[in-house]
């Protein structure tokens, strides 16, 4: 039987382009609320949304990098890969739960 070789970094493109995403949806986001003359911001809760998808693309790319990473790994590196991806599970997980809380309040 023959053993598949390990990739030497199986999904780092993803995660990279999953955090670019989620930062330029922020800028485009900061960049789509107006504001009117006495300085009345307009538009939240479309940049709200722009956000929020973005996030939510963002984050589908670095959990893909996850599934990918774990995939690939022996028995001995998983529990450290595990513990990898649940920390970053729970960054992302912070950052949906304060900015709808920043935008929705």
């Amino acid at each position: 039987m023959t053993e598949i070789q390990k990739p030497k970094k199986p999904g780092q493109a993803l995660a990279g382009f999953g955090w670019l995403i989620i930062i330029v949806g922020f800028f485009i986001s900061v960049n789509s609320i107006g504001f009117t003359g006495w300085f009345v911001p307009t538009g939240v809760e479309r940049a709200s949304s722009i956000f929020l998808s973005y996030l939510f693309v963002g984050m589908c790319l670095i959990a893909w990098n996850i599934v990918l990473e774990h995939k690939y790994a022996s028995k001995y590196e998983k529990s450290e890969i595990k513990a990898k991806g649940f920390l970053i599970f729970l960054f992302g997980l912070e950052i949906f739960i304060a900015t709808g809380y920043i935008l929705f309040d």
